[in-house]
């Protein structure tokens, strides 16, 4: 069964139900109650994550409401909760865009996630069950094993599955909160980078990349731990910024 590389998917190897993640979805209501508004919002969105509106892309609300059968409200609405997400920027007067990505975003977004992480890591390694630490040992390996596969964008999905689960099972509904939440932004920037052929999908392609952090929760080591989320942190900016240089992202450098 292929991945798609972000709607939420079960891990084929893994038997907790837990290991999916929902992030994908945002705020969309999933019981059939969903407005005109959420779908417009829902199918924007999709549109922005997965590149479909490149970043930079204007976004005109006409056009956008042809495209999507319906009128100007909704999509206006879908825009002010797309901007509250940081997907995109509305110019007074101006319109709307999808937000361009410059290497101060980039940065400011994984000195961000670096704190982040690291608090998820050492809670996760604090409080998390036996069953739990195994099932964050097979993430790593469906990791490994979209590498070897050469399946990029599962790797995307992938690597967000394992970082995504540290942050739940911290037992911190708010850290998750802020987690899922950096998903979205950090899918989004990927997309940017990898779709304007600077940089290929992960970032990082090498097996293991995740070892010393399974490994250090692994020994109940919460120092060791958060040392590790750090330098896979640091190591992913530092391979975005040298493929970047000093030019932002947007949908003309696609």
């Amino acid at each position: 069964m292929p991945w798609h590389p972000y709607k939420p998917v079960h891990l084929m190897i893994i038997r907790c139900k837990d290991a999916r993640e929902d992030w994908w979805e945002g705020d969309n209501d999933m019981d059939g109650s969903r407005t005109v508004a959420d779908r417009v919002y829902g199918e924007m969105r999709d549109k922005i994550l997965s590149g479909e509106l490149g970043a930079g892309a204007r976004l005109v609300q006409r056009k956008l409401a042809s495209e999507l059968g319906t009128s100007i409200i909704p999509v206006s609405e879908a825009l002010r909760r797309l901007q509250s997400e940081g997907l995109v920027i509305c110019h007074p007067g101006l319109g709307a865009q999808v937000k361009t990505w410059t290497p101060d975003d980039v940065t400011g977004l994984h000195l961000l996630r670096e704190y982040l992480e690291a608090a998820t890591t050492r809670l996760f390694t604090e409080k998390a069950s036996p069953a739990e630490c195994l099932t964050l040992e097979e993430l790593g390996r469906r990791y490994d094993e979209c590498l070897a596969e050469e399946d990029p964008m599962g790797l995307i999905r992938a690597d967000i599955d394992l970082h995504l689960y540290i942050a739940k099972h911290a037992k911190s509904p708010t850290l998750r909160q802020f987690a899922e939440h950096f998903c979205v932004i950090t899918s989004a920037m990927k997309n940017a980078l990898w779709r304007s052929k600077r940089i290929a999908p992960g970032p990082r392609r090498e097996p293991g990349v995740h070892d010393a952090l399974i490994a250090a929760i692994a020994r109940r080591d919460p120092d060791a731990a958060e040392q590790a989320a750090r330098a896979h942190v640091r190591d992913v900016l530092e391979v975005f910024l040298r493929h970047m240089g000093s030019e932002a992202l947007t949908a003309e450098s696609v």
